[in-house]
């Protein structure tokens, strides 16, 4: 399968080092692109590492911003098949191969993901509680997100906004219909791709896959989970100082007036959290 994919990857970045082993690890896969799009704010041009590759197209652009990013580049891909990457995701050697198959055999209409774990281990991102603390992350999300019990809410987009992805060692089936996607790692077909730039707000986009698969499923597109095609991620380091509240109030707002549904679970929320940081900045025990 490396002669002649048929396959475009878009990657929406502001450069840095971490984009080479990206590249060189989509160019040592089982299937290799024909084209991997690079879509970088010309402020950043200096992040960009030299990466000697034929299939490699950077593109400067007079704006930032993630999705805008990724649509510019949606725009200018060639192929029939169109992977949206993050660059900070690393693909297993076949996860391409399988993504390619899958979405071959579903057809138009339809766009996948893979199963993403946490690099270094065998721990699905997703990975779903045991025992007394699956009992109280139960509660907390049939009470206060509005989600469905246990593993009936993987793959759901709750009444407050909040995506439940999937954990794969819980299902059976290899192609797994889904609300959502998360957006680091999406398989498309060309005719299906969204083109403009949907994020409504300036700054950080909270939630832009949740928002971008509700968008696509009201375009017609079903979404699946493939669990053979598996990628990985960095375990996170939390960063309190980097996190709006507001913003993510504002973007819950948003992806409940989309989908039509009541925006009273999201007031609730906010309230919650907002009582919550009070105590925290302003009692002193």
């Amino acid at each position: 399968m490396k002669n002649k994919s048929n396959l475009s990857v878009v990657i929406a970045s502001i450069g840095g080092d971490i984009l080479k082993r990206t590249i060189e690890i989509l160019n040592q896969g089982s299937v290799v692109p024909d084209e991997i799009i690079l879509v970088v704010p010309e402020v950043f041009a200096a992040k960009i590492p030299e990466v000697n590759c034929a299939n490699l197209r950077c593109e400067l652009v007079n704006f930032k911003g993630q999705v805008a990013q990724r649509a510019h580049g949606f725009k200018i891909a060639k192929s029939d098949y169109v992977l949206q990457l993050d660059d900070d995701i690393i693909l297993h050697h076949s996860c391409l191969e399988h993504l390619m198959l899958a979405l071959g055999n579903l057809g138009s209409g339809n766009c996948v993901g893979p199963s993403i774990f946490f690099l270094g281990t065998e721990q699905n991102i997703y990975s779903t509680h045991s025992g007394l603390q699956a009992v109280l992350y139960d509660l907390k999300a049939f009470l206060l997100s509005g989600a469905p019990w246990g593993v009936k809410r993987m793959g759901k987009i709750s009444k407050i906004g909040s995506g439940y992805g999937i954990d794969t060692a819980k299902v059976s089936e290899e192609v797994c219909q889904t609300s959502w996607l998360a957006g680091g790692c999406v398989l498309h077909k060309r005719e299906n791709l969204i083109l403009e730039n949907y994020f409504p707000y300036p700054g950080k986009a909270y939630a832009e896959d949740l928002i971008h698969s509700i968008i696509l499923t009201k375009a017609g597109i079903k979404l699946f989970n493939v669990k053979s095609a598996t990628c990985f991620i960095e375990k996170p380091i939390l960063n309190s100082s980097t996190y709006s509240l507001s913003a993510d109030y504002r973007i819950r707002l948003y992806i409940n007036e989309l989908k039509g549904t009541s925006k009273l679970r999201v007031y609730i929320w906010y309230g919650v959290r907002r009582c919550i940081r009070f105590f925290k900045e302003k009692i002193i025990f």
